[in-house]
């Protein structure tokens, strides 16, 4: 084992200076790189059961359920945060390649999109909570993206949730006119038809009555579930502006190099000492 005593007594100035030139290069870049501040919106996930109807009218199984929805309800959300549409849009919208200094790139929406994701994290933590973290150097603009991201995933999941709601309502609607055309020309046959047929076009039109009642009641409860859309996601913490700023960690970060750097410098001694005396 080497005696490290007298190892730092016989390469101490190389070890030193070493490490002096690593901190103060370090220091340097540190102090160089942008402050940036952090924003996060804290939400639940809303339980999927606001959106299907025969649950929500079902006074029988109304309380079995509960508002909140699960972990695996966010599972949705963290794979629409991993396409790169909303980030695009957000570029647009937040006039971000001015804001990043890319207006003389090459590709400057494909590179602001690219930094931006660098500076967003979308995630769960392990209470089922979603989290959405928006670094940037300005910190009212990180907190007004990191807001209008979570709108942006209610307002997606929300009409992705009810976009069948929305289909069976359509499809409702049409049979509906349908069936009142049918009674409108039944009805007039019946002026017409022997005793016998309007016996049978009055049972007709009384099935068809009835039938366009259900439809009615139908129409009625899929029309309050299309406009009404409720929420997937559940708000707990809007962002705010940060108070200091997050990134780099300073402090950490230098310590971390520094020691790193002296590692490295008494390896590089333990060599340079096996080198001098090979025997």
């Amino acid at each position: 084992m080497p005696d490290f005593l007298s190892l730092f007594s016989r390469w101490w100035k190389l070890i030193a200076g070493f490490v002096l030139a690593v901190a103060v290069v370090t220091a340097s870049i540190l102090l160089l790189l942008p402050r940036q501040y952090l924003s996060m919106v804290t939400a639940l996930p809303a339980t999927t059961i606001n959106f299907d109807k025969s649950k929500i009218f079902n006074e029988n199984i109304q309380g079995l359920y509960s508002s909140l929805g699960g972990s695996e309800d966010l599972d949705r959300v963290l794979g629409t945060a991993a396409l790169d549409t909303i980030y695009f849009q957000m570029v647009r919208e937040f006039d971000l390649i001015k804001h990043y200094k890319l207006t003389k790139s090459r590709l400057p929406l494909y590179y602001g999109m690219k930094e931006l994701r660098e500076n967003i994290e979308v995630f769960k933590t392990e209470y089922a909570e979603l989290r959405i973290k928006v670094y940037d150097k300005d910190k009212y603009l990180a907190a007004r993206m990191a807001n209008h991201l979570f709108e942006k995933f209610q307002v997606m999941h929300q009409r992705l949730q009810s976009a069948t709601n929305e289909r069976i309502l359509s499809n409702l609607k049409r049979q509906y006119t349908q069936l009142q055309q049918e009674y409108v020309r039944d009805a007039d046959s019946m002026q017409r038809a022997g005793q016998a047929q309007r016996e049978l076009l009055r049972i007709r039109t009384e099935a068809i009555t009835r039938e366009l009642g259900q439809y009615e009641r139908l129409i009625n409860e899929y029309t309050l579930m299309s406009t009404t859309k409720p929420q997937v996601l559940l708000l707990v913490e809007a962002a705010r502006p940060g108070f200091k700023p997050e990134r780099p960690k300073l402090l950490p970060t230098f310590v971390m190099v520094c020691f790193s750097a002296l590692v490295f410098a008494i390896l590089l001694s333990l060599y340079l000492e096996s080198r001098k005396n090979p025997n």
